[in-house]
């Protein structure tokens, strides 16, 4: 199909022709079933949904994608079961959370790290708060972290 074969719809966009050479089918299929499943994968992964898929290749052979598995999606589709949030979605919503929290322990770490490059009378009160814990956080492990090594020195000396 070359671009002289596409016309402009209203919008802009190409009319859709199915793709008659062999090669062709195949490659395209390809290439738009994994786009197809990468973007059940990130629905899946974003918002917890169970999703299945199920595509057969110009050559007739069966493609399939689920989440938490296809087996699953199809009972549930076939018997219209209809249950609480599956053990997959729970564990995806963790760690959902998860990675909320260590961002923001990320974001927060960052901004610490940013007090110390900016000449100490230019903080604001919150800032000087901030870096006074930080520092406090910091002389408290540096504490731990000497009487580990002095141990560990100790031990060794000993006959």
């Amino acid at each position: 199909m070359s671009s002289s074969d596409q016309t402009p719809s209203s919008k802009g966009k190409t009319t859709l022709e199915e793709i008659e050479k062999e090669s062709h089918l195949q490659v395209t299929f390809a290439k738009q079933h994994a786009t197809l499943f990468k973007k059940a994968s990130e629905l899946c992964t974003l918002t917890g949904a169970e999703v299945g898929i199920i595509a057969f290749s110009p050559d007739d052979k069966p493609c399939v994608f689920g989440h938490p598995d296809v087996d699953t999606i199809a009972d549930r589709f076939v018997t219209q079961n209809t249950r609480p949030l599956s053990e997959a979605n729970q564990l995806n919503e963790d760690k959902i959370k998860v990675e909320i929290n260590l961002k923001e322990d990320h974001d927060k770490k960052k901004n610490s790290a940013q007090l110390f490059t900016v000449p100490i009378n230019e903080l604001n009160f919150e800032q000087l708060a901030q870096l006074y814990e930080s520092y406090s956080k910091f002389k408290h492990d540096l504490s731990i972290e000497m009487q580990k090594c002095m141990s560990e020195t100790t031990s060794s000396v000993e006959p």
